[in-house]
């Protein structure tokens, strides 16, 4: 009796092993699964846009400087509520800057506008080199404002402005900085009105875009850098990419192979290249 109870264990504690031996083997095939996942879409993202020839490259990684404030101005146009946008976009300020232990999004109050438009020449060249300027309301105000960034924003974003489908002009437009090639500068974010949900979405993706992260996932992902206007807020999938592009591993001005080598150190995904 005593020998048929014995068996009886061991056969359960070699179930107990196997078992567990089975969900290790499968939970690391499925985290690996999902960090290549990962992966693919942040080099999407980062070494892709949506237009050619502005100054945000395909060929390099653009970042924004690190422990650099990064000003967020807001200009409401005719017809976006003003007090709806402001809350909106210092919300989104907020909401990002805790998800960003290496850098400092300011919201700036429109209370300190007026100094900002006494600064010298080159005290304003400066400021804003660091900074983000959101821009909301009609795609007639819009395109207004892009004409009065010059004959090279108006000639790439122009177009696009005038003749995307209805309420959805909805872009960025970021400048290289004083500091170097690959450093991201000012930034410029339209976004055409038209509900307050599909303003929180757009404000999240085009921020989010002007800091090294231009381009676009395809329909149906998990993620609010696409149009198919699911998501009005980062996904799980989104704060991943974010997060990875914030990796101090990953520096301005490395190529996509550079790039790729040092993901899979950080994400277990390949071997490392140092």
């Amino acid at each position: 009796m005593q020998v048929k109870i014995w068996i009886q264990v061991l056969w359960i504690i070699r179930r107990l092993i196997l078992t567990g031996l089975i969900s290790g083997l499968f939970g690391t095939a499925t985290g690996f699964a999902e960090n290549l996942d990962i992966q693919n879409n942040y080099l999407d993202v980062a070494f892709t846009s949506e237009f050619e020839g502005i100054e945000v490259s395909a060929d390099r990684l653009k970042k924004r400087i690190d422990d650099r404030p990064i000003r967020v101005l807001t200009v409401p146009l005719m017809p976006a509520p003003i007090e709806e946008t402001l809350v909106a976009v210092k919300t989104v300020t907020s909401v990002l800057n805790e998800h960003s232990p290496l850098l400092e999004l300011l919201f700036v109050e429109p209370s300190q506008y007026r100094s900002i438009v006494s600064l010298t020449a080159e005290d304003a060249d400066e400021f804003f080199d660091d900074s983000i300027t959101v821009y909301v309301g009609s795609r007639h105000e819009l395109v207004e404002s892009l004409r009065k960034l010059g004959e090279k924003a108006f000639a790439t974003f122009g177009s696009f402005a005038q003749n995307a489908p209805l309420n959805r002009s909805c872009f960025g437009l970021a400048y290289g900085h004083g500091n170097g090639d690959h450093f991201i500068g000012k930034a410029f974010v339209f976004i055409e009105y038209s509900n307050s949900e599909r303003l929180y979405a757009c404000l999240y993706e085009e921020i989010m875009q002007t800091f090294g992260i231009p381009g676009d996932l395809s329909f149906g992902s998990h993620s609010i850098f696409n149009d198919d206007d699911v998501y009005s807020k980062p996904t799980e999938l989104d704060w991943a990419i974010w997060s990875l592009h914030q990796n101090s591993q990953l520096r301005a001005g490395m190529s996509e192979s550079e790039v790729i080598g040092k993901l899979g150190a950080i994400l277990g995904t390949g071997q490392p290249n140092e």
